[in-house]
């Protein structure tokens, strides 16, 4: 056993062991009634929340990759130096989806918490410093919406990880749409937006098999380019049967990997409707 602190000879001194590590310790003997022993905060968070500090043991898995996706889209992370009040690695999630919060929750640990008037949107926490270097190190930074680039760690994933990992995209900052017109019938579409251009040629060099397409600069509603920009926003677009082609590949899923509900009944109902044609 290691030794955290210099050991005294006080009375009201004990030596006792970490309750997580068991590092060998001294804490005051009265304090010990009321406290487990800790040698770090450390320690502690470990010990309320194993689940946070297991997270990196999920690295192979599609629903540790669709968390991945989700953050690089509707996530946020900081870390020391980031600003200039930032002093602490953190990475939170905030949306309306409370359920699909609770089961990042259920599998990564962190804190729920309630936010806004009513509670109505809920932020996901966690405090996992190697989890935020390790987001870091595939490309993401405190000002990811223009920067971000993740391609060297996309282009090694495994096909069911990348199909996780877009799924997250989707969830996070796609559309998938559905609306009735008069004169034809039914008009559905699904797109991916974002601020960076890099991220979104990884995607649309996905789905095209590495074909890149045009991206221009002067439309915002065109369905002649798969990539459309509108001032720093890259739009990729899928419509007709691509959209069910490329949807039908991010949510083949097994019944315990994570998925929003209301994006997946748009895409259920996308697929009924061109089956019925």
């Amino acid at each position: 056993m290691k030794t955290i602190t210099t050991l005294k000879y006080d009375r009201q001194y004990t030596t006792v062991e970490c309750t997580t590590c068991k590092a060998i310790i001294q804490r005051r003997k009265d304090k010990l009634k009321y406290y487990n022993p800790f040698c770090s905060e450390v320690c502690v968070q470990k010990y309320k929340d194993p689940k946070q500090f297991e997270i990196m043991s999920h690295k192979d898995t599609p629903n540790f990759n669709y968390l991945v996706g989700l953050i690089c889209t509707d996530g946020h992370i900081g870390y020391p130096g980031c600003t200039k009040t930032t002093t602490t690695y953190y990475c939170n999630i905030k949306m309306r989806d409370g359920d699909l919060l609770e089961g990042i929750q259920k599998i990564f640990g962190g804190h729920l918490r309630k936010e806004g008037k009513n509670g109505i949107q809920k932020t996901w926490r966690v405090g996992n410093i190697d989890f935020v270097k390790y987001l870091q190190s595939i490309g993401l930074t405190n000002n990811k919406t223009y920067n971000l680039n993740a391609d060297n760690y996309f282009k090694h994933l495994s096909d069911k990880n990348k199909t996780a990992f877009l799924r997250g995209v989707i969830d996070g900052d796609g559309c998938i749409s559905i609306t009735s017109r008069k004169t034809n019938g039914m008009r559905v579409g699904s797109y991916i937006c974002s601020a960076s251009k890099s991220f979104i040629t990884m995607i649309e060099t996905h789905f095209n098999n590495g074909v890149l397409t045009e991206v221009t600069k002067n439309q915002q509603n065109s369905y002649k380019k798969d990539i459309v920009a509108t001032g720093s926003m890259f739009y990729y677009y899928m419509n007709g049967n691509r959209v069910v082609e490329n949807l039908r590949s991010i949510y083949d899923m097994q019944n315990d990997e994570l998925y929003l509900k209301r994006k997946y009944a748009k895409y259920k109902a996308i697929e009924a409707y061109q089956n019925s044609k």
